[in-house]
């Protein structure tokens, strides 16, 4: 969420979901930020990331699932982290897909729950944020969260 480009308010036409290891806490240090969107026409995405400005790349995979063949739209967008755009079907958005990595179910974030989500985990930053409608620094992202040593502190007390 530390970009224009993962404001859900930017893609609420195509009803954005936060996925893969940003989504579940896993990342790394090449992690991507993967965003599930849903259209009919990927070409309505690709034209609103040209309209906002971004710089990206489209590329388009076909894939097998469930023993059909289906042709995949990535956006692949160059921010602060990388951004990966995967367009779906509309009929894709109430499916409940397993994960590449572990088979089990995939989690995907809508914005409702990745606010409350980071309400909870990033009290002080996410207050800023819904505050001033900005992202903090990358730097004040990276140091200790005040609540996270307020939260440790009361589970060392006796």
């Amino acid at each position: 969420w530390s970009s224009d480009v993962c404001s859900s308010d930017l893609l609420v036409p195509f009803s954005p979901r936060l996925t893969g290891g940003v989504a579940t806490g896993h990342i790394r240090e090449r992690s991507e930020i993967e965003l599930h969107v849903f259209a009919r026409d990927a070409e309505d995405v690709i034209e609103r990331a040209k309209r906002l400005g971004w710089t990206f790349e489209v590329e388009r995979t076909a894939t097998r699932s469930s023993g059909r063949g289906t042709d995949v739209t990535r956006v692949h967008v160059v921010d602060v982290f990388p951004v990966v755009i995967t367009v779906l079907p509309p009929e894709a958005e109430g499916a409940h897909p397993r994960s590449a990595g572990d088979e089990g179910p995939m989690l995907r974030l809508r914005d409702g729950a990745l606010r409350a989500l980071l309400a909870r985990d990033h009290t002080a930053l996410f207050q800023k944020y819904e505050r001033y409608g900005e992202v903090p620094p990358l730097e004040d992202i990276l140091v200790d969260d005040p609540d996270e040593d307020r939260d440790d502190a009361a589970s060392e007390a006796p």
